[in-house]
């Protein structure tokens, strides 16, 4: 098992690790969202992978609309009690579709807020080890 702060056993007894098919650039873009809702106080989910969670439990009949872009498997933190709410593997509409709906609905709120405040939301390449709030 990985080592580091990252894997305590407080997290390792809350979530699970589970795989998603998602476009990598649309989840750069949900990155960028976040860290722009995080700093600008639109969301107080301190990270990327507490905003996933949320986003989860607030969207949960959110319908995937997306291209069939080339997706790739993308491994995510999932609390487990979350995890238990997502289709089981095989089911229809599937858990990648599943999450991939409500992670589009969680970016549409942030964009919505972004756009009400004048603001475009920046592209990332990468999230950074620590975010600042403003």
């Amino acid at each position: 098992m990985p080592t580091g702060p990252q894997y305590s056993d407080e997290m390792m007894a809350r979530r699970q690790r589970v795989n998603f098919s998602v476009d990598p650039a649309a989840m750069k873009h949900a990155a960028g969202a976040w860290k722009w809702a995080y700093e600008n106080h639109v969301t107080d989910e301190a990270t990327f992978t507490d905003w996933i969670n949320r986003t989860l439990t607030a969207h949960p009949d959110a319908t995937d609309e997306a291209e069939s872009a080339k997706k790739q498997g993308r491994m995510f933190w999932i609390d487990r009690a979350k995890a238990e709410l997502l289709p089981a593997p095989g089911e229809t509409p599937s858990r990648s579709e599943v999450f991939r709906a409500a992670v589009a609905a969680g970016i549409a709120e942030i964009e919505a807020e972004a756009g009400s405040r004048g603001e475009a939301i920046p592209i990332i390449d990468r999230l950074p080890s620590k975010v600042y709030r403003n």
